[in-house]
Parts: C-alpha cells; sequence; structure tokens
C-alpha cells in the first residue's frame, strides 16, 4: 500500500507524541493503493520499552498494526438510517438503500449458530420462522411451530402474563420486557424459559411489522432461585420457616384479613426453663430439644399453618381463618402434644420434670369501628398473652383479642 494521506500523517505525529508516555492509541486513516485507488486503514500504535542509545536518552519503537477496514466500514455506512431518529427501545428495519440480502444473511448465520430459540412473529403472534435451536429447546422442530403461536409450548396459566409483556412492549418503549414462563415440550416434559421480545418498527412510520423473539432454557436457574430462596426462607437448625418468612406471612395473612373481613390468629410459644435445660444437658441437647419441639409443632397444626422459629427458644404459629375458640383449642393441643414428648427435664419441676411450653394466643377480628391497624398490634397481643402463662405458672395457655378496622378492606 502506498503513503497515507497530509491529514493523516500529521495525525501518525500526535500519536507519537502521545505515544512516549506509554499510551496505546487506534485510529483510522485512508491509504491510497498502489493502483490509485483508496481504502480505509484500522491502525493500532503503542510504545514498548526500548534500549538506551545515549547516556540521556531513550530510544522509542513504534509498533504500528494496518488492518483493511473498506468493507467494515461500507457495512457500517449501509447500516445507518438519518430519518427518523429510532426512540429508545425501537429496532428500525433496514432502510431501502441498504441491502436485504445481507441483513437477511446476517441474521439467519446468528439464529442458525446461537443455543437460544430465535423466532420472528406477526403482530398477531404467528410465527414465520424459528431458529434449529427449537428442536433441543422445546422438542419441536422449526417447521412444527412456523404457523403457530406460542400457545403452543406455554402453559395457558402463564399465557396473560406473556400477552402483557407484549403489551408493555408495544407502549413502553426502552423497558425491560422480559417474562420467565412455564412451558412444556413436545413430550410434555414442563420447563422454565426465558422470552425477550423485540418488536421491529419500519424506519419511515416506525409502525411495528414484526417481533424477534429470543427464548431460553432457565429450568435449571430457575430451580436453583427456588432453591436458594427456601433456604433464605428457612431456619437452619430446626428447618421451619425462620423470622424473615414469619414476618412476611404475617403481613399477608393480616392484609387477606382486613380486605375479606375475616379474622386471622397468632401463636406465640416458649419452652418452659430452656436455659437451666442447656446448662445441665448441654447445647447439643439443647439443639435437639428445638428441633423435637418445632416438628411436634409442625404435626399439631393443618398445612395451611405457619410454624416459624421466633427467635432463640420461642416459637410463633399463625393460624389463618381462626376466631378466639379456635386459637384456643390449637393452642392447648400443641401444649399437650409437646408434653406428651416426654422429653426429660429436672429444671423444670413444674413440668413434673419434662420438657413444657408456655403458650400465648391472640386473635384479630376484622370488624367495623376496630382501631388496631397493624400487625405489631397482634404480636403485643400474643406476647402479653404469653407473658401472663409464663408468670401464671407456666405449661400453660392463656389468650387475646384485639378488634381491627373492617373498612381497610381495599388494602391489597
Amino acid at each position: 500500500m502506498g503513503a497515507p494521506s497530509t491529514s493523516t500523517s500529521m495525525r501518525w505525529v500526535r500519536i507519537v507524541k502521545s505515544c512516549a508516555d506509554g499510551g496505546s492509541w487506534a485510529c483510522g486513516g485512508r491509504c491510497a493503493r498502489r493502483g490509485g485507488s483508496r481504502r480505509s486503514g484500522a491502525r493500532r500504535a503503542r510504545v514498548r520499552e526500548s534500549f538506551d542509545i545515549g547516556e540521556d536518552a531513550a530510544g522509542l519503537l513504534l509498533t504500528s498494526l494496518t488492518q483493511n477496514a473498506t468493507q467494515r466500514e461500507d457495512v457500517e455506512g449501509g447500516l445507518k438510517v438519518s430519518e427518523p431518529t429510532p426512540k429508545r427501545g425501537v429496532v428500525l428495519l433496514p432502510s431501502r438503500g441498504f441491502p436485504m440480502s445481507m441483513h437477511e444473511t446476517d441474521f439467519q448465520f446468528i439464529a442458525e449458530n446461537s443455543a437460544d430459540v430465535i423466532c420472528r412473529i406477526t403482530a398477531d403472534f404467528v410465527l414465520f420462522y424459528v431458529s434449529p435451536a427449537s428442536l433441543g429447546v422445546l422438542g419441536w422442530t422449526p417447521e412444527e411451530l412456523v404457523g403457530r403461536g406460542p400457545s403452543a409450548y406455554v402453559i395457558p396459566e402463564d399465557m396473560p402474563m406473556l400477552l402483557r409483556i407484549a403489551k408493555r412492549n408495544r407502549s413502553r418503549e426502552g423497558e425491560d420486557t422480559t417474562a420467565t414462563v412455564r412451558a412444556r415440550k413436545k413430550d410434555g416434559t414442563p420447563i422454565w424459559i426465558e422470552i425477550n421480545p423485540r418488536e421491529m418498527h419500519d424506519p419511515a412510520t416506525e409502525e411495528a411489522q414484526e417481533a424477534v423473539i429470543v427464548m431460553r432454557d432457565v429450568t435449571v436457574r430457575k430451580l436453583l432461585e427456588e432453591r436458594l430462596e427456601m433456604l433464605a426462607m428457612t431456619d437452619g437448625l430446626t428447618g421451619i420457616a425462620n423470622r424473615r418468612a414469619f414476618d412476611e406471612a404475617l403481613d399477608r395473612e393480616w392484609k387477606r384479613t382486613l380486605r375479606h373481613g375475616t379474622q386471622v390468629s397468632l401463636l406465640l410459644m416458649d419452652i418452659d426453663y430452656f436455659k437451666e435445660f442447656n446448662d445441665q444437658y448441654g447445647h447439643q441437647a439443647g439443639d435437639d430439644c428445638l428441633r423435637a419441639v418445632a416438628r411436634a409443632a409442625v404435626g399439631a397444626v393443618r398445612a395451611t399453618d405457619v410454624v416459624a422459629r421466633y427467635g432463640g427458644e420461642e416459637l410463633a404459629l399463625i393460624l389463618p381463618q381462626v376466631d378466639v375458640a379456635g386459637a384456643w383449642e390449637t393452642a392447648k393441643k400443641v401444649r399437650s402434644v409437646i408434653e406428651g414428648l416426654g422429653i426429660p427435664h429436672e429444671g423444670n419441676p413444674g413440668g413434673g420434670g419434662a420438657v413444657t411450653v408456655s403458650v400465648g394466643a391472640a386473635t384479630a377480628l376484622a370488624r367495623m369501628g376496630g382501631t388496631m391497624r397493624m400487625p405489631e398490634g397482634l404480636l403485643q397481643a400474643a406476647d402479653h398473652a404469653l407473658y401472663r402463662a409464663k408468670h401464671g405458672g407456666r405449661n400453660r395457655v392463656e389468650g387475646g383479642m384485639l378488634i381491627v378496622p373492617r373498612q381497610m378492606a381495599g388494602v391489597a
């Protein structure tokens, strides 16, 4: 290749001066070929350590790597769309001046070599292109899916979510519209897939002409996420719900009580003289005792009830849709079942030398005229009842009640 143009040569002088400090530069310049045609060149220049050429001077060795970038710039120039300026999140189709064959070839190359399923779908949700990865991800060949809609593989219960995502993709440009839905492979195997749709718009009218959908199997990731979420909500010692899970469940049931005008009950339970138990039998025995008590409590209530470790040797039980009488009966049953375990506890003479619990029960009734608006009120009522049970001789049940405002039925 021949010498670079004058303007490019001056730019090289500036680069050489700047590279004296060890910098790295990349630039584009035009070079004349031997035959007279011009090409665009991409050069990368850097300075590396050199040998001494004099007592007070250092020599610089400039390395230049020249690559032919003519074809790249021609493609980039063809991709530029001057009018109209695309809005955020809108993908414009190539202009009429750009060769569609090159665009289609690039798309097909990417789609056919992607591990993700890449589809093109009409505004009416009809697939007219499906990449070969559909066979591995969904068990369907592209030919079997073309002409059908997402309902061929997305389970019916999750189709409304997919439709909402599609609507959001059209009305809120630039917003993340990724959805994770449940699907079934051709053989019926349930999987989780992540769907990421992007609409394609005409560059002149910006009207939606089609959408490109990228789908991937995220079943393993979803199962790991669910496992991590379960671990984050589980007490490591007893295997029952932890304090975080309890707080979320209480808030949920409280709002449901206010919304439907029903009731919810809460039991707070404390192992009698548990410190003395640990001191006498050791912490390992104490841990075993906690696990046994937790299992007994879970077995004594309904599957819909929540049994959680509230803190230390204290357990909490949320009883949805249970009234005052029901809470009292459940509390007595739990107390009796735990006493029946017969775990020795010489430091609890009032309990016959066995492990026992004191239980405080409280029920929130949603009625007109109620004033207690926060779930903390239910906690306080149960805690006060537990205090009375412990100071009334232990191994017993005490109860309380509060009225919450029925007019808050609109709470979500």
